[in-house]
Parts: structure tokens; sequence; C-alpha cells
């Protein structure tokens, strides 16, 4: 017989435990018998399709009955019936009222209708309140830290390595919200009651009741997504019957501080009610200074004019200021500088120093380079001001004795190894005490949003047979984000530390930073991004159930269909607002500033934007404070300067800086779905299926042209829009089906009810019993891009493939599944994409990145310096030909977005077990075989270096003589080894920014993605220690206490590859993709104890909980990022064990 060998794997490593836990749980039944002859007697009236147990509509049944009996009156979901009437659950919403512990049944996620998680093929887990609460979780990152496959900055570093060789990317600092992944991925697509919400709002469970996790793409939830997942939340409404008022405090050793409110108030008992919940939250950190704080406010309202009819209105308000800490250590160049000789630079005499001595008049040491700021601003910034602000370079002046020569100078970065290796992060505590200094704490970042929700849940009709429900919803978000994170964050300022080694500063003063350390960069860049998303949706439901009936139609079944259509209209900034902190009045900074007409553009002149330096610490020492910032940086300042004929230097020259928009612009999109699904009954609910089909069509506008003018670009015109519509669709399906072999034997289920022992638990094993078979898709409607030979980019797509099998036994005691999947991202944009930006922009710019060496446009100004008479289109012309393109391929680039694709799959296995032997303790596990891969890299980029190569390493600076004598400069040298300006030579910029990333996603592909983890097992569990018997009767304080926590490990991670063998110079420029250098497992332990009781005269209960996250942790340095040789160059700080306490007054 065939077997699946990593079926059988599986199975050795999960099923063990589950055997165990099966047989714990029959045990338990065992020792319930009044619980079950009373299940018994519930089946013999209620179960009236045989099935073993009580169908949602059975249930339905059994409740109203119950309801007539007593006279009292159901409460489902926040809504309420008045005596004697009975209110159907809506199948547009889910109840936490059938939950147990962190077990949940039902879901929103997977057919948009209330559907059992065990008669969904789809993998969607569900996070209940309870387990929120034991876990202390406030945010998708804690979520994470407990499900299946999923990774949030508690596993996972998210970052980008500066492709100006300047740092890393900081993204878990930066954008916490997005620094995750489901199945090694992408990133999780947030939804809230199935509408697509903005992923950079970041959730707060102060007003949720449940997270429900889609892992894979979800056509029917979410059609329009990345392939990694979905996460829906559901959010918490007011509830019509009960009155409730809590208030919540939590402290934590990181200097952490939460205080919340919930308040719910039914006006009109079963007609109308109101609830308001409010938090206010400041998340602490390590190292200082530093912290989140935010403030949010929910107004819902529930109404309910008649039992068939509920509309539900919620207002929030949110604001966030974010002054996060840094989780990386910088790059340490002053070991390297140190090792070097410390060498220091007059930039007066030209003159440098190595361990002291002086060296020849207009060399430049060895370790250090020249062009530090030489066409920028340079701020030295300390004290919560900006100190001082001058050029670094002058130009000539003979009255003055000035020359090009008088330049400062910093560190070089240039390593002997070559062009892989990068300057390693420190891990000496005597340079940066990673415990103690925030990084970052000049940098922040500020949110507002308001978001306002509307439905209404009409039943149209309901008979035995069949029933027909509407719902409409409305969802506004107005989001304004503003961004000022420069210190290791992207385009922003690299997290290298250097030291100032310039002895004098240009204008001939002592330097008063001389031997100070430092974190500086050019031209950093400030992010806005507007959003404004308005979400229409009308859904009708319909379910007509014959399986009550006397005759063969009883065998069609039970079906549950929905058609929904939708429509978002979006205003937003993709790719953010950019701005630059520029000079806007000093024309000695911004020459445009002396002549501004009506068509005149003064932005991006780089003699006006800003090089700003961040000082940490005293003279010959290290870090040893955080640099908060400027409290201004924007506004007059004085300036240090001296022009080409000043007969002085101008230590207070006026400047005026502001934030000067310059790049990127904002999108108008429409997007329109219509779409359905339906779920099918068959065989006594034994055969599920289900089947989703929808289509979306998207109409995209960018803004009008943002043409300067009298001075700056026109932003008025980023909120007009006009030209060609440019439109996409698609269409994406889900089809799954579920079998329950053994649901419907008479025999098993009479063992299963009746039985002892063995013979009761086999019978429940196997009566319980499903497998399962899915496949779904997505497809993301990207913006135009085109390829380097300006073919059209296809929209990124998901597809996955889902088969496995699952028990339900004991009344759902005991649940658990397996699941096998294969997840495809196919022509992904993400990641390698922008090097085809960078290869283009070694030729001529497209993007904005102001290269200072670019091919096309140096060879035009040859051309126009050895001849003036050519008119500037000749010159083109000549330079086109000279480095083998044509002027009609660099016109037909301009305005297209250039960038490329590539494939990534994730294969594995899942394992899902919620376990509740009783009502005391309950425990979930997830278990992940995973794989995450990149492939297929697209070849498009690899053939372009290919055919440029040749072009680039032999083009010559021509010879020809200049009209007033003498030639070029570097006259008759190789462009490509030639520095130009602030960015170097072009083939360092190549081997950094182009060949390297290229290269190592080649030796990438078919490989494990960065930091990804084979093997991973997360077990949480609470247990209420009334369940500890005698002990606890005679113990009061033990009745209304309760322990728990979670273990989580992880196998090791792939995080880079040894290089490859060295070139004939003994540089290694290849990696080996056969030498994976992996990091170690990882393993930690949560802890919470909670304690329960009435103060203030037995009138408010209390509940005081403690949790203890990572209580094994005591802070380390662990590794994310290797050299060629093996050799850590970047280090996630890793913070030590975190003690949270938390008060709840219920009032």
């Amino acid at each position: 017989m065939h077997r699946n060998p990593a079926l059988s794997r599986a199975s050795r490593r999960f099923l063990p435990l589950a055997s165990a836990l099966l047989a714990l749980a029959s045990a338990s039944a065992q020792s319930l018998p009044a619980s079950a002859s009373a299940e018994a007697k519930a089946l013999a009236k209620y179960d009236k399709n045989k099935n073993g147990k009580l169908d949602a509509d059975e249930l339905a049944t059994q409740r109203a009955d119950e309801a007539k009996t007593s006279g009292t009156v159901e409460t489902v979901s926040g809504t309420s019936s008045a005596p004697g009437e009975v209110v159907a659950l809506s199948p547009f919403e889910v109840t936490a009222g059938s939950d147990k512990g962190y077990a949940a049944f039902s879901t929103l996620s997977g057919t948009r209708l209330n559907s059992k998680l065990e008669d969904l093929a789809g993998s969607v887990s569900v996070v209940t309140k309870q387990q929120l609460l034991d876990t202390a979780a406030l945010d998708i990152n804690d979520i994470f830290l407990y499900e299946v496959g999923t990774e949030g900055t508690g596993q996972f570093t998210d970052l980008t390595n500066d492709n100006r060789g300047e740092g890393v990317w900081d993204n878990v600092a930066g954008n916490p919200t997005g620094a995750n992944r489901i199945r090694g991925l992408s990133s999780a697509n947030i939804a809230i009651g199935g509408i697509t919400s903005s992923s950079t709002i970041p959730i707060d469970t102060y007003n949720i009741d449940a997270v429900e996790i889609a892992r894979g793409p979800n056509s029917t939830l979410a059609g329009l997504a990345d392939a990694g997942g979905t996460v829906n939340l559901v959010a918490s409404r007011g509830n019509l019957s009960r009155e409730s008022s809590s208030l919540s405090s939590r402290v934590d050793n990181f200097g952490g501080f939460r205080v919340s409110l919930d308040l719910n108030r039914p006006l009109l008992k079963n007609v109308l009610a109101m609830r308001f919940s409010a938090v206010y939250n400041e998340t602490g950190y390590v190292r200082k200074p530093s912290v989140d704080r935010t403030n949010r406010q929910q107004m819902a309202v529930t109404f309910r004019p008649h039992r068939t009819t509920t509309l539900t209105v919620s207002l929030e308000h949110f604001h966030q200021f974010g002054q996060r800490a840094n989780s990386l250590t910088p790059r340490d160049s002053l070991t390297l500088w140190r090792s070097r000789g410390s060498p220091t630079w007059d930039p007066i005499t030209f003159t440098g120093t190595i361990n002291g001595v002086k060296q020849p008049v207009g060399v430049i040491p060895f370790g250090l380079a020249g062009g530090f700021g030489a066409t920028r601003i340079l701020q030295f910034i300390d004290n919560g001001k900006i100190e001082l602000i001058t050029k670094a370079a002058n130009v000539n002046n003979p009255l003055l004795g000035l020359t090009t020569t008088q330049q400062m100078v910093s560190i070089s970065g240039e390593l002997s190894g070559g062009p892989l290796y990068k300057i390693a992060g420190t891990t000496n505590k005597a340079i940066y005490d990673w415990e103690e200094v925030n990084l970052a704490a000049s940098g922040f970042q500020i949110q507002r949003a308001v978001l306002l929700n509307a439905g209404l849940d009409q039943s149209l009709f309901q008979t035995q047979r069949q029933r027909l429900d509407l719902n409409l919803a409305w969802r506004r978000e107005d989001q304004q984000d503003y961004r000022r994170q420069f210190i290791g964050q992207l385009d922003g300022v690299g997290t290298t530390l250097q030291v100032d080694v310039n002895e004098r500063l240009p204008d001939g003063r002592a330097n008063p930073y001389f031997l100070r350390p430092f974190i500086g960069g050019v031209n950093p860049q400030e992010f806005r991004k507007p959003v404004l998303n308005d979400t229409y949706r009308a859904q009708l439901a319909y379910q007509v159930d014959l399986r009550r009936e006397k005759n063969l139609f009883k065998w069609l079944g039970m079906h549950r269909g929905i058609g929904y259509g939708e429509y978002r209209y979006s205003i937003a900034a993709p790719s953010n607002l950019r701005y630059h902190d520029t000079v806007i009045d000093n024309p000695n900074f911004n020459p445009g500033a002396a002549t501004i007409t009506a068509t005149s553009n003064i932005i991006n002149n780089n003699g006006s934007l800003m090089y700003p330096l961040y000082y940490m610490g005293s003279k010959d020492g290290a870090i040893e404070y955080a640099n908060t910032g400027a409290v201004r940086n924007t506004g007059n300042f004085l300036a240090s300067y001296a022009g080409a004929t000043s007969t002085a230097y101008n230590l207070a020259e006026p400047v005026n800086i502001q934030e000067v928009y310059f790049a990127l612009g904002q999108q108008k999109k429409k997007i329109r779905t219509i779409g359905g699904s339906v779920q099918s009954f068959f065989l006594s609910d034994q055969i599920v299926t289900t089947f989703g089909q929808r289509k979306d069509r998207v109409t995209t506008r960018d803004n009008l042209a943002t043409n300067p003018a009298f001075g700056y670009l026109n932003e008025v015109n980023l909120n007009n829009f006009g030209g060609l519509p440019r439109n996409r669709s698609g269409e994406t399906t889900t089809k799954g089906v579920v079998l329950k072999p053994f649901r419907e034997l008479s025999f098993l289920s009479n063992v299963a009810q009746n039985g002892t022992g063995l013979a009761r638990f086999a019978a429940e094993t196997t009566r319980g019993f499903y497998t399962y078979y899915n496949t779904s898709n997505s497809f993301q409607p990207a913006d135009t891009a085109y390829n380097l030979y300006l073919q059209e980019l296809p929209n990124p797509t998901g597809q996955s493939k889902e088969y496995g099998f699952g028990l339900s036994m004991f009344d759902n005691k005991f649940s658990a599944r397996v699941t096998h999947h294969e997840t495809m991202q196919v022509h992904t944009r993400s990641g390698i994409g922008v090097v085809a930006t960078r290869a283009l922009a070694i030729d001529f710019d497209n993007s904005g990145q102001n290269l200072t060496f670019g091919l096309f446009d140096a060879a035009t100004g040859w051309y126009q310096q050895i001849n003036p008479a050519l008119t500037l289109s000749q010159a083109q012309e000549q330079a086109a030909k000279l480095i083998g393109q044509t002027t009609a391929y660099i016109a037909s680039v301009a305005g297209k977005t250039i960038s490329d694709a590539n494939d990534a799959v994730s294969r594995g296995w899942e394992l899902e077990l919620q376990f509740n032997p009783n009502r005391y303790w309950t425990l979930k596990t997830a278990g992940t075989k995973q794989e995450a891969i990149d492939s297929n890299i697209s070849v498009f980029m690899q053939r372009f270096v290919d055919e440029r190569l040749p072009f680039w390493t032999t083009v010559r600076i021509p010879t020809d003589p200049l009209p007033g004598g003498g030639q070029l400069v570097g006259a008759g040298g190789l462009w490509w080894t030639t520095s130009q300006g602030s960015n170097g030579q072009p083939v360092n910029y190549f081997t950094t920014n182009v060949a390297t990333p290229l290269g190592q996603a080649n030796a990438n592909s078919g490989k494990r993605k960065p930091q990804s983890r084979q093997y991973s097992l997360n077990l949480t569990t609470s247990f209420q220690l009334a369940g500890l018997g005698s002990l606890a009767d005679s113990h009061s304080w033990l009745k209304t206490s309760s322990i728990g926590g979670s273990y989580r490990w992880a196998s090791e991670a792939a995080i880079g590859y040894l290089g490859a063998a060295p070139e004939a110079d003994g540089i290694v420029r290849a990696l080996d993709k056969n030498k994976p250098v992996f990091d170690k497992p990882t393993a930690n332990i949560d802890l919470n104890l909670s304690y329960r009781t009435k103060l203030f005269r037995n009138k408010i209960g209390t509940r005081f909980q403690l949790n203890i996250r990572n209580a094994s942790e005591s802070g380390r340095l662990q590794g994310v990022g290797v050299n060629p040789n093996g050799q850590f160059y970047s280090y996630r700080i890793i913070d030590p064990r975190q003690f949270i306490f938390t008060t709840t007054f219920d009032l």
C-alpha cells in the first residue's frame, strides 16, 4: 500500500500527543454521567436528523422551548427578544455563547455566513475572547504568538538592508502593525466584520470579541488580497438586555501603562442599547526614551425595532503617537575605525593623521572617505535642537583661499572582503548598551483616524423549510498618517555608528563635535499617507432545508447560499507622499529661490537638502545617551556659508527650512465586486460542499500632474484626478468538500452514547473522524508596472490547495485538524522588483533616486561641454548611441513604473487541537511543519544586466579637447570606475545594489525564505483551581483562582548563505546556495495567574491577573543576518521577560 511519507512523518510527530489527549477526554467523559444523561435526552428530543449532535437550528429550537418554559429571554450576540418572542440568530453574525475556553466552533470567514468550523474545508482558526484575556493580548503581534502558521514581531525580525549601504531598515520599530507574515509569505490582510480595512490602523482588542484567521487565499472573504492570509475581526456591539460596566488597568515592567473602560446600557430594554468603549494605552520599551501612545474611543448603538430587524451603528476615534525603540543594534564602524589607526582629517590644511601622525598633504588617510555631505547641508543635532548648519565642502574662492579640496570626510565603510560584506552590528555594550538607549528616539509617527460603521440585518421571512435574510453594511475610514522616522527607517538615515573625524569645520573654526559619535545620513524623507475608504455592501442569504421532508426530497439535503455586492471608493497614497526638509528662501543654498517664476522648480536641488547628524556621546566615547532630535525642525535658522565671491565667511546666514513635497502621488480607486457562495449538506450532513465565486473590477485614476508652479509642485492636484483610467479585473473561486463518513452509523452512535471504556473511545474516534479538501485563490489588482523591456506585468495572484483530516469528539470537548497545504504567491512585486529600478537608474533615473553618476546624463553633459553648439536633443542622441541605448527607449520609459515579479510558495502541515476535558480546564495546541521558499525569479532582470554590462564596463570619458582648452575631468578613464559625486563609483553601486541582491535572489531561488523556521509548536492552557475538588473546598481562595501559560518552540531558521569561491582578485562576489547558515532553535514559556474576588463590601467584582511573557528569557542578542564568512552582521535585540499586571473591576 502506498504511504505518503510527509503524512507519515507528521503523524509520528503529532498523533501520539493527540492520542494521549483523546484518552484523557474519554476518561473525563466517563466521569460526567449526569451531563451525558441530559445530553442524551436532548438528543432524543431535538436531534431531528439523527446525526448524534444538535446542529444550529436544532439548538435554536431547544433554546426557544426552554425560553418559553422558563419565561426567560435569550440573549444572542447583543440582541434579545421580549418575553414570548423567539429571536433566531442572524446568519450574518457569530456568537461567543457556544465557545468553550479557547475553542470556538463557528466563523464567518468561510462562507460569509455563520458556519461551523468542521463544515469548512478551508483553514480558519478562531481566537476567543477568553484566550485574548488570558494571554494579555493587545495587538496582532500578541495574537500571532500562539496561532498556527503566524509570525509577528515576537518570532520574526522584519528587516531590509539599506540600498545605500548605510545600515538596516528596522521594520519592527517602524511598522510593527505590518511586520508579520502568515505561512511565511506575506503580512496579514485585515478585515472588520468581513469588510476590508486599512492595514496601517493597529488592531486593539479593547473592542474585539473574537479574531478569525483565515490562512491562505480566501476568495469569499478577501478575493483582493495577498496570498498569506486574512485576519477578520469580530467587533463588540451593544447588548440589548444586559447592563454592564468594566474598568481595567494594566502596568508592566517595561514602563507600559493601560486603562480601558467598557460601558453597556440598554436604554430601552430589548430595543435600544448603547455601548461606550475607550482605551488609553502606553506601550513601554526596554530602551528609553520611547513610547507608543494610543487613545481610542468607540460609541456603538444597537437598535432592534422588531424581532426581525437589527440596526447597528458605531463611531470610533483613533489617535496614536509612536516614538518606538529600535530592535536592531547599529553597525559598528567605530571599532573598524579604531583598527585602522583612528584616522582624522583637517579640512582646512587637507591633511590627515593616523595614530596621531600627520600624513602627506592632500591624501585622505586609509579608512576615511570624501564626499561626506559634499552637496547637502549638514545639520548638527544635539540637546534637543539643531545646533549648527553648514556646508561640508567649500567652493573655489581665491579671496578666502578656499578650494573644493577643503571638504569634510567620514569613516569609510568599505571592507576588504568585498561588496558582499557588511559592517557588523555591535555586540559590545561599551559601545552601545542595547538595554538602555533607544537609537531611534529622534523619530516619531502620528496617526489619526475616524472610523464609522453601520449595518442592517433584516429577516425577510423564515419557515421550518426556508429563510431569507438581508444584510446591508457601510464602513468609512478617514485616516491621516505622518511619519518622521529617520534613523533605521525606509529612505531615512542608516543605522551605522560613526565618529566625527573632522578636526575643524569648513569655516576654519575648531569642530566642537570632533571625535564624538553620531548617526547620520543623506536627505531623509518624511512620509504623509492620507487614506479615505468608503465601502458599501449588500448581502442576501437564502437557506432551504429539505432534510425533514417525508419524501424523496429529503435526499436533497440543506443548502445555504449567499449573493453579495460590494462597492469601495478609495483615495490614498499607496507609497506615501514624500517630503524633504528643504531650504526654500536663500539662493546661496537653493539657487532657484532667487528667480522663482510661474513655472520654476526649486525642489530636489541637492544643495538645499539636509544631511542630519545625530550626536549621541562625548569626545572619544561611544553611545552614551539617546538623541531625541530637534524640538523644532522647520522655520528660520542661522547657517554658516561662504560663496565663490565672498570676502568673509558668514556665520549667521539666514535660512528658512520647510518640509517640501517632492515625489509620488495619490490614487482614486473604485472597486466593484459581485459574488456568491453555496454551502450544501447531503446525507444527513455527512457530505458538506462549499463553492464560492466572485468577480472584482478595479478602476484606478492618478492625481492630475503636479507641475511646478512658483517653485513648488502643485499639491492641490493631489486631490484632483483625471486622465485615462486603468482597469483591472479578475475572477476568483473557492471550492471545498468535507466528508464525515462514519457520522451516521447507528451502531457507532449507540456505543458512543451508551458504551464505556475503550469501546466508547473507539466509537467516538471513528464517528468523529472527517476529511476535507479545499482550493481557493485571490488576486491583487496592482498598479500598472513594466519590466525592463517595457512589458506590462501581470497582476499578483494567490493560489492554495489544502487537504487533511479532523476529529470532533465528546460533544466538542476534543477537536483536532491536521492539514496539508500548498500556497503560492504568483507574480508578486515585493522584494526583488526594486532591483529593476536600481539597474535602470545606472543608465538614467526614472524613480527619484537622484544618482550622481547616471550614464545617460553624464554622457549628455560630456557632449555638451565638448561641443556647446549642440542642442540638447542632439547631445542626447550622441549620448544614447555611446551607451548602447536609443532615445526612443529612454523617452518611452518616462512616467512608467519599472519593476519585476517573482513567485513564492509555502508547503507544509498544520496541526490545530482544542481540548476541554471539563469546565475547569482548556488547552489549545498549534503545530506546523512548513517550508516557505522563493521561486521563479524573473529572468528579465538578469538578461538586462547581462546586456548592459558590456557598455557599463567599457564606456570611457571622451578625450576630445574642450573649446577653451583642456579636457573633461577624468578624460580617458572608465566611467565605470570613476568616482562621481556623493554616490561614488558606479561599479560599487552596481555591486551593492544590483548584483548582490539579484545574485542573492537567484541563489535563494528554491531555498527557504529568510528566518523561516521549518517546525513550530505552541501549547496554550488555563486551569481553574476550583477543579481541584476537595482541596479547593478547604481553601476558598482556590475556587476563584486560575493558572495557565504557554510553551512556544520553533526550530532553527535559515538566515543567510556562505560565500562561494573567491574570484581571481581574491574577492567573494557570489553566495553558495548549498551552504545555508542557521541560527538556533527558540523556546519560550509564558505564565499567567489570576484571582477573582469582590471588593467594597462585596459589591464590585474584581479580577487580578499576572502574566509573565518569555519567563525564561533574560535578554540577549540574536543574529539575523550573516556575511559570506558566516559571521553575523545584523543582530536582533531580544528583550528580557516581561511582567504584566492587570486589574479589572466589574462595576
